[in-house]
C-alpha cells in the first residue's frame, strides 16, 4: 500500500480484486445461465458484495453466503442439485475444510478458486477433481509454449536441477522488462501503479492442473 501511489511500480501477480474480476468475467461468459453462488470467509465480506456487484451489472442474480461453519450440516443448505461456486478466500484451513465437506455433499459442483489454492499441499487431488476446481493462475510454466520450455531446458543445462518456486517469475520478470518478451500485460489503476492482468483459468483434470483454452 505505501508503494502503490507510484506509477513505478509494476505489481506482477494478481491481487484479490482482480482474480474476483477476471473469475466473475469468466463465469458470466461460460455460466451465465446457471446457477452461481458466492461462497466467503468473514474476512472477504467486502470483496463478495463486490462481486455480486459485478454479477448485477451484468445483469446475473447470484447468491451470497458467508460461511461460519463450515462442516457438511452447516453448509448443506448452501447447495441445490447443481451449482457453479466462486470461492472467495485465501484461507489455506478455510478453503481445505470447506472443499471437504463440499466434496461429501450429493451434488454436484464446480468451484472456482484464488491463485493461491495452488500452492495448498494439503489438499486432496481426487476432492479437486470430484468438485472440477478451476483455479486463476498467472505464474505456471505452460508446456504448449515455446518460450517456456526452452527456458526450462536451458534452465536444467545450466543448473543440473529443476526449476524452484519462483525461479520461473524471475526469469519473466527479466524478460519482460530487459530483453524483448512481452510476458505480462499491465493495466494502470487510478492510484498509480500497474497491475499485471494476464492470468488464466486452470482445471484440475486427470491429476493435472492444465490451462483451458
Amino acid at each position: 500500500k505505501a508503494i502503490s501511489k507510484y506509477p513505478a511500480v509494476y505489481q506482477i501477480s494478481a491481487s484479490i480484486k482482480l482474480q474476483t474480476e477476471i473469475l466473475t468475467d469468466y463465469l458470466l461468459e461460460k455460466k451465465k445461465d446457471e446457477r452461481i453462488v458466492i461462497l466467503h470467509d468473514e474476512k472477504e465480506k467486502g470483496l463478495s458484495l463486490y462481486g455480486k456487484y459485478l454479477f448485477n451489472t451484468a445483469g446475473k442474480e447470484v447468491s451470497v453466503f458467508q460461511v461460519n461453519n463450515t462442516k457438511v450440516d452447516s453448509i448443506r443448505k448452501f447447495f441445490t442439485e447443481q451449482q457453479n461456486i466462486m470461492l472467495l478466500s485465501s484461507n489455506k484451513a478455510f478453503i481445505s475444510k470447506i472443499l471437504a465437506s463440499a466434496g461429501s455433499i450429493d451434488s454436484i459442483s464446480t468451484v472456482f478458486a484464488f491463485e493461491s489454492v495452488k500452492g495448498f499441499d494439503n489438499l486432496d487431488i481426487t476432492n479437486l477433481m470430484e468438485l472440477d476446481v478451476h483455479i486463476l493462475n498467472s505464474r505456471s510454466v505452460d508446456y504448449s509454449k515455446n518460450y517456456d520450455l526452452r527456458f526450462l531446458k536451458l534452465f536444467e543445462l545450466e543448473y543440473k536441477t529443476n526449476v524452484r518456486k519462483y525461479t520461473k517469475v524471475a526469469y519473466d520478470i527479466i524478460m519482460h522488462f530487459c530483453g524483448a518478451q512481452d510476458v505480462f500485460k499491465f493495466k494502470r489503476f487510478s492510484n498509480g501503479y500497474y497491475e499485471n492482468t494476464n492470468a488464466f483459468i486452470y482445471q484440475y483434470i486427470d491429476y493435472q492442473v492444465l490451462k483451458i483454452e
